[in-house]
C-alpha cells in the first residue's frame, strides 16, 4: 500500500525573477580611451582617406598597397631623426622611388596623419589602412564601370546631345558636373593620369565584363607599368613633352605650370613598351632622313 501522497501543489511557489544588482565595470569593462574621446576626423565616417586614395591612384600609381606606402611614411620619418632621408632616397630603386612619390603626395594632403600614425594604437592604423584600401579599389572600379557602361545611357541630356553640334559635348556641355580637375586642384596632366586613362580606354575597348588587375584575360598591370615606362624615360621626353603640353592645354589652358613629370616606374616585361620604342626609333629616324634631304 502506497504511502500518504504529498500534496504537489505544496511545493509550488510563486517565483519572482532574480535582477542582478548594478555594480561597478571592472578594469578590463572600463570605456577605452578611444571610447572616451572624440573619433579623429581621419578615422571618422566622414574621413577624407578614401579620396584621397582615388587621388593617388588616378595621378601617382593605378597599382599601389596602402600597407606599403604607410610602411615607407615611417621609413621616411625614421630617416630624417637620423638625417639619413636624402641618403635613402638617392639610393632607392626606381619601385621604391614610386613608393615614395606615394606617400609625399599623401603627406601633401594630409599632413598630421603619418605623426598621428605614430602616436595612435593598432586600431587607429588598420582603420587608415583600409579607408586607403577602400578607396584604392574603388576608383578603379568606379572609373571602369562608368566609362564602360553608364556613360552612354547616363540620361537624357537638356539639350540634347544628338541634335547639338560636336563642340557642345563631353566636357563642353553646360549639363556636364565639375570633374576630379576641381575637386583635387589640379593645374596639370601626369604621365601617370595619361597612362590610368590609357587602361581605362583598354578596358572599354575589351569584351571583358568584369574588371581585373592582371587575372584576366589581359595584364593591366604590365601594360600600365609599360605606358608609365615610355612616358618617363629621358630619352623620349621630346614625346612626352608634345603630349603633355596637348593634355594640359585642353585641359588646364589658363594654369601656370612646372617642367616636372612625375617619377619612374618599374621594368616591367616588354610588350606594349617594345612597340613604343619601336614607333619612337622610327619618328626619328623620318627625321634624320628629313634632315639629311634638306642637305
Amino acid at each position: 500500500m502506497a504511502g500518504p501522497q504529498r500534496d504537489v501543489r505544496a511545493c509550488q511557489h510563486n517565483h519572482i525573477p532574480y535582477r542582478r544588482p548594478n555594480r561597478s565595470p571592472t578594469p578590463e569593462e572600463a570605456p577605452s580611451e578611444q571610447d572616451v574621446h572624440d573619433t579623429h576626423v581621419l578615422d571618422s565616417d566622414r574621413s577624407p582617406l578614401p579620396t584621397d586614395a582615388r587621388q593617388l591612384t588616378q595621378m601617382v600609381s593605378m597599382f599601389w598597397s596602402a600597407r606599403v606606402v604607410l610602411n615607407t611614411g615611417k621609413e621616411i620619418c625614421q630617416a630624417r631623426e637620423d638625417d639619413s632621408e636624402q641618403a635613402i632616397r638617392d639610393a632607392a630603386s626606381q619601385a621604391h622611388k614610386l613608393n615614395f612619390a606615394l606617400y609625399d603626395e599623401l603627406d601633401r594632403l594630409q599632413p598630421d596623419l603619418f605623426d598621428l600614425l605614430a602616436t595612435e594604437g593598432n586600431h587607429f592604423i588598420r582603420n587608415v589602412r583600409d579607408k586607403l584600401n577602400k578607396g584604392r579599389s574603388g576608383a578603379k572600379a568606379e572609373d571602369n564601370h562608368k566609362v564602360k557602361h553608364a556613360i552612354p545611357h547616363l540620361k537624357r541630356w537638356e539639350p540634347s546631345l544628338v541634335d547639338e553640334p560636336k563642340d557642345k559635348h563631353g566636357l563642353i556641355h553646360p549639363e556636364w558636373r565639375k570633374g576630379i580637375g576641381a575637386k583635387y586642384q589640379l593645374t596639370q596632366v601626369t604621365p601617370a593620369f595619361l597612362a590610368y586613362i590609357a587602361v581605362l580606354v583598354r578596358f572599354t575597348l575589351s569584351s571583358e565584363d568584369t574588371f581585373s588587375d592582371d587575372g584576366g584575360t589581359f595584364n593591366y598591370i604590365d601594360f600600365y607599368s609599360q605606358l608609365r615606362n615610355f612616358l618617363e624615360r629621358p630619352q623620349f621626353n621630346r614625346c612626352t613633352k608634345v603630349l603633355l603640353e596637348w593634355w594640359n592645354n585642353q585641359l588646364f589652358p589658363d594654369a601656370i605650370r612646372d617642367d616636372t613629370g612625375g617619377t619612374g616606374a618599374g621594368n616591367p616585361p616588354d610588350g606594349m613598351l617594345v612597340l613604343l620604342e619601336a614607333e619612337f626609333d622610327e619618328d626619328e629616324a623620318e627625321l634624320v632622313d628629313a634632315d639629311e634631304g634638306e642637305d
